[in-house]
């Protein structure tokens, strides 16, 4: 209800109730929080101003009001929700719960629906192990407020509100009744209102505002991160990775026994973002400080910029980094194959050995595989790329008979020859169990390129993959064919490439791209093509080829799947609306469902910031 209270501008009522207070809401917070998130509720604040105004600008209120979503229900939030807007909540987990449910996925789903609808704090929907700290400009009203909820709980249970004193603060409590629904804990600590499921939870709030424990807003991780981030924010937040694996581990010291090492590392980290509004957009950016295990982000190199002027100007999704054999996720997936290749057939363990490590598992796994494949997934296909890669997609025509989609991953090598000499033999594992009909190979730059025909599936292009120039090439022809030949337009000539890479900071060691405004055409072909069949007209642009109905009847009655565009209202009978307009070319292109947009685009950099690893996200907004 946040984003829908944004959208409409808030509550006059509640923005007269005055000026922002300060977020001091970490001087409550334990230093050892695992997860701190701080969330601005001061509706006068330029913040909030700023937010109103650039969803206006970007369409998305009159889609929301086109959509019929909003009926009422942000105002009653809003109201629900007044006496703790005005000033900052923040959610706070100061460790984790000690039992077998834990579920770290579904506690942090349960946190960010939290944080997005002030209402829930309200109805006491705060998920178990966390605390939330409320600074309200009238902390009276908003501890009457949770004061006559847990009343009006424990009436509605049949029991009876419990307080317990605790480091000379009193805490109210209402027990759940089963699982489905829980307890709730309130306590005044200072001039903030504190609500928690237990009473558990709060202990620590209550156990640094006596200075039993030493404060967030004192630690150094957490005093760089919030230096090195916007100042003024819609939500900040930090997450302690490093002091997660520490209590992990405590609770279970085979935990991590199946996680690859290089997994554990990239989580051994102190991690801050800030979302916030900007005139051109909103910005998310986030900054992490490596711990013991971690690479340091000094060794991350800038990338060179090459691969943008190589792909299509109307690319959709562009990424490009580096070293793509440290993601983990190449490591996964190709033991998962490899596994399936060597079955149950191989015995792992040796009678009074010492148990493998999960590395040395998946080595012979990997090794077990090459007896069968001829060729190592791990060592001569996945550790050899390195380097730069990146990917790139467009697409256009995507509901007609002959879609037009271009793909392509690039990759360099640490041994182009390890690489080729893999590709030879997929192709020739493919040309077994395909047949020659469907393979074909083609000579680029003096490279071979295996091409798999995909027309006998409906697919009216081929998936090619190969080696050129040292570089390991998987996509479409026509993907593939731009890049090495070159596009008649790049994707680096493109203006809104170009206008949201020029609001990202530059010597990025990584960068994603989704091209918003590209995206509309092919929503409003996908919303004509399978709206509602009593409304949807029958006018393919694939129509136009015909030059009459009954021609176009003729080849839909031939070849129904080939040309099921044809009847787009699913009636029997092939472009009817086309041809009954007087002027097929307006038939064949209706009113833009998503005119009213204006979003342009979606932009990530990662870069080194202070010796820090960091990222800068924009969702670019047109003027």
């Amino acid at each position: 209800m946040l984003f829908s209270a944004l959208i409409s501008g808030g509550n006059p009522a509640i923005a007269a109730q005055g000026s922002t207070l300060a977020d001091t809401t970490a001087d409550l917070t334990p230093a050892t929080a695992l997860a701190y998130i701080s969330v601005n509720l001061d509706q006068t604040s330029d913040q909030w101003t700023l937010s109103t105004d650039l969803l206006k600008r970007a369409g998305l209120t009159e889609a929301l009001d086109e959509s019929g979503l909003d009926d009422g229900s942000v105002e009653s939030a809003t109201d629900e929700a007044g006496a703790f807007l005005g000033g900052h909540a923040a959610f706070v987990l100061s460790t984790l719960p000690m039992d077998d449910s834990l579920n770290l996925d579904a506690i942090t789903g349960e946190v960010s629906g939290a944080m997005t609808d002030p209402g829930t704090v309200a109805n006491g929907d705060v998920p178990s192990g966390f605390a939330v700290i409320i600074e309200s400009p009238d902390p009276d009203a908003a501890q009457a407020q949770l004061e006559a909820m847990i009343q009006q709980d424990a009436a509605n249970n049949g029991t009876t509100v419990d307080t317990e004193t605790y480091g000379g603060v009193e805490i109210s409590s209402v027990a759940g009744t089963d699982a489905d629904s829980a307890g709730t804990a309130i306590a005044r600590v200072g001039d903030a209102v504190v609500l928690a499921t237990l009473p558990s939870d709060i202990h620590p709030i209550i156990d640094t505002a006596n200075g039993d424990v030493d404060k967030l807003s004192d630690d150094a991780a957490f005093k760089s991160l919030k230096s090195g981030l916007n100042a003024d924010w819609l939500s900040f937040g930090m997450v302690n990775g490093s002091t997660l694996l520490d209590q992990l581990r405590e609770q279970d010291p085979d935990v991590f026994a199946e996680v690859p090492a290089s997994s554990i590392a990239q989580m051994d980290m102190v991690s801050g973002y800030v979302l916030w509004a900007d005139q051109p957009g909103f910005r998310i950016d986030t900054l992490s400080l490596p711990g013991e295990g971690a690479a340091s982000a000094t060794a991350q190199e800038p990338l060179s910029n090459d691969f943008a002027s190589k792909v299509s100007g109307d690319t959709l999704y562009f990424a490009n980094s580096s070293n793509i054999n440290q993601y983990g996720i190449l490591d996964t997936v190709g033991l998962i194959f490899a596994q399936a290749l060597v079955g149950d057939s191989m015995d792992l363990a040796t009678p009074g050995a010492t148990p493998m490590s999960l590395d040395e598992s998946s080595a012979q796994i990997f090794a077990q595989a090459a007896n069968i494949l001829g060729f190592n997934i791990k060592t001569d296909f996945i550790d050899q790329l390195t380097g730069e890669f990146g990917v790139a997609v467009s697409a256009s025509d995507i509901t007609s008979s002959a879609p037009n989609i271009s793909a392509i991953f690039v990759s360099d090598t640490e041994d182009a020859t390890k690489v080729t000499d893999v590709a030879s033999k997929i192709s020739f594992i493919l040309a077994s169990a395909l047949g020659g009909d469907i393979l074909s190979s083609r000579d680029v730059n003096g490279s071979s390129i295996t091409s798999i025909d995909l027309s006998s599936s409906g697919v009216p292009y081929a998936l090619e993959f190969g080696v050129v120039d040292g570089q390991l090439l998987i996509g479409t022809d026509s993907g593939i064919n731009d890049y090495v030949n070159g596009p008649t337009e790049s994707l680096a000539d493109n203006k809104i490439y170009q206008d949201t890479m020029a609001e990202l900071p530059a010597d990025a060691t990584g960068i994603t791209f989704l091209n918003v405004q590209g995206l509309m055409p092919l929503i409003d072909e996908a919303t004509s093509s399978l709206g509602d069949m009593s409304t949807t007209l029958d006018n393919s642009p694939d129509c136009a080829q015909f030059s009459t109905q009954e021609e176009a009847q003729a080849a839909y009655d031939e070849d129904q799947f080939a040309n099921f565009d044809l009847d787009r209202d699913f009636d029997g009978t092939a472009c009817e609306d086309f041809f009954a307009s007087s002027t097929p070319e307006e038939a064949a292109s209706p009113a833009s469902a998503t005119s009213s947009i204006n979003v342009q685009a979606v932009g990530t950099v990662s870069y080194v910031k202070d010796g820090m690893s960091a990222t800068s996200t924009i969702v670019l907004i047109g003027e």
